[in-house]
């Protein structure tokens, strides 16, 4: 690929919870109050978070984007769980970059991946997300990392 950093990586299943959001993607925060909220009604703690995005901004209208604030949980997890919906992360091949920074620079770094996989002749396929690898609340905005993923051909 081109000399932005991107791997190529294989993804297991990931058994997830979300809540919904339908609207332009910075607006996804209200999703994750919302997503934050239930696990802890519930006692579930995540074993990652992650935001996806199942909709591309170039071709569907913002009003219409959909994502959902996710949480990665064990399967037991999803009895307990009727207010938010499950959903599979399906495994697959994905290309992976970093982010660091605050999240409001994220877009930065998602516009520079898609250039380098265009670049490199790599076709973007499908479902992308976000996971968030440190804490917000613990970490200065500058220290915050971010794995981008993008399932690809």
């Amino acid at each position: 690929m081109s000399n932005f950093p991107i791997d190529t990586v294989h993804m297991n299943e990931r058994t997830l919870l979300c809540a919904r959001h339908v609207g332009p993607y910075h607006g996804i925060g209200a999703a994750f109050e919302v997503l934050e909220r239930e696990l802890s009604k519930l006692g579930i703690k995540a074993e990652a978070m992650l935001a996806i995005y199942h909709d591309n901004p170039e071709l569907v209208s913002q009003d219409s984007l959909r994502s959902d604030a996710a949480a990665q949980v064990s399967p037991s997890d999803l009895i307990a769980a009727s207010t938010l919906t499950p959903f599979t992360l399906e495994a697959g091949k994905f290309a992976r970059w970093l982010h660091k920074g605050p999240y409001s620079e994220l877009h930065q770094t998602w516009q520079a991946g898609y250039r380098a996989l265009a670049a490199s002749g790599v076709q973007a396929k499908g479902v992308c997300y976000e996971e968030y690898l440190n804490d917000p609340c613990q970490t200065k905005p500058d220290e915050l990392m971010t794995a981008i993923y993008q399932r690809i051909e």
